[in-house]
C-alpha cells in the first residue's frame, strides 16, 4: 500500500560542535555547497543573546558573521537565541 506525503517544503541541517571547525573545515564546504548546488539555501546565524550584551562579543559574533558570510557567499539571517532570559532589543540599536 502506498503512503501518499506532502511535499518537502524545508530541510534544516544543524552542524555539531563549533562554527569555527564546520566553518573551516572541508566538510563544511561540501555540506554547504551540496545544499546549495540543489536547494535554495539560506544560511541561519544563530547568536547567544546574553553572551552578546557587550560591545565587544557583540562585535565579535558579527565578524564572525560576516566571515563566514564572505566563505560561502549565501544568503544569511542573524537569530537571536534565548530572547526569554535576556532581551535583544540592544542589539537591533547596534545595528541600525
Amino acid at each position: 500500500q502506498e503512503v501518499e506525503c506532502s511535499p518537502i517544503n524545508y530541510i534544516i541541517g544543524d552542524t555539531p560542535g563549533q562554527i569555527e571547525v564546520f566553518t573551516w573545515s572541508a566538510s563544511g564546504q561540501i555540506f554547504a555547497e551540496s545544499f546549495a548546488s540543489t536547494f535554495p539555501t539560506c544560511i541561519a546565524f544563530i547568536m547567544d543573546t546574553p553572551k552578546c550584551m557587550e560591545p565587544r562579543t557583540f562585535m565579535s559574533n558579527m565578524l564572525q558573521a560576516c566571515s563566514v558570510l564572505y566563505k560561502y557567499r549565501l544568503p544569511m539571517v542573524l537569530v537571536y537565541n534565548k530572547c526569554d532570559i535576556s532581551r535583544h532589543d540592544f542589539a537591533l540599536d547596534w545595528m541600525k
